[in-house]
Parts: structure tokens; sequence; C-alpha cells
């Protein structure tokens, strides 16, 4: 079943936020779900978030880089929007994962669950936001000189 999106929510970044924790949150699969509960609890760094990534199609792959571009642009605007890598982390983890069998009946499970996998974002979008930013800066061009010779 499918309603209309009001014609206004552009107006509100609220709402559009809740669209797209809405969309991850009602995929068939969610999007971490293919990753081992064991690999995401064992990532350290973001390399190695990044490197089990490798894993997944270049469809997913595509989806999850655009999330990560959007979280990075988001956690870039923390000064005026409140939301750093830590807090955008925390707030679209939930969507992005099936909770572990084990942990379905416990809610102290589920709250540690949900805190490594807000722990593997972060450190995976900490790990992306340094690649775009210098990536950014190898591709920007010289600054300009101006000619001091006569």
């Amino acid at each position: 079943e499918h309603t209309a999106v009001p014609s206004n929510c552009g107006e509100d970044v609220h709402i559009l936020a809740n669209l797209i924790k809405l969309w991850f949150r009602e995929l068939p699969t969610r999007l971490l779900a293919p990753i081992p509960v064991e690999a995401i609890t064992r990532c350290d760094s973001g390399n190695e978030s990044m490197q089990l990534l490798h894993q997944f199609s270049d469809l997913h792959k595509g989806v999850i880089m655009w999330l990560l571009d959007l979280m990075a642009d988001v956690a870039d605007h923390q000064a005026s929007n409140k939301m750093s890598e830590e807090a955008i982390s925390i707030v679209m983890a939930p969507n992005l994962y099936t909770l572990p069998a084990e942990a379905r009946d416990d809610p102290m499970a589920q709250l540690r669950f949900g805190k490594q996998v807000a722990k593997f974002i972060v450190n995976l979008l900490r790990h992306y936001m340094s690649v775009r930013t210098r990536r950014r800066s190898a591709s920007a061009p010289p600054p300009h000189q101006e000619d001091t010779h006569p």
C-alpha cells in the first residue's frame, strides 16, 4: 500500500528524514542484513567496515554509498543541525539491520546490538567522509596565483 507524499513535505526536513528512514526500514531485506552479526561486532575501524561492503552487489553497494553520502552531507552541517556522525548513525542504525534471533526477546541484547551497529556505521561514515575529503581536495584545481613578474 502506497500513500501519496504531501506536496509540501520538502519544506520540513523532519518529514524527509522520516521518509528516508521509513524507506530503509521497509526494505524486504534490511541494508546491513547480509553482514554476519559477528563481523559487525568485530569491526573496530572504518577501513574494516568498508571492506565488508565488497561482498555486496554493485546495486547494494550503490545504495549504501548513496546513504553514506547523504549522512556525510548532514554531518558536514552539524553546527546548524546538531547531527554529528554519531547522532546520525544512532538515528539510522535501527533502520539498517535485523535483530539477531537471540536478541529479539532480550531488551538488553537489543540495546547492545544497536550500539554495536551504530558504532559500525559511525566508523564506516567517518572512513567514507575521510576518503571523500581526500578525493575532493585531490581533484580541486590549484589556487590561482597572480603573475608577479612584469
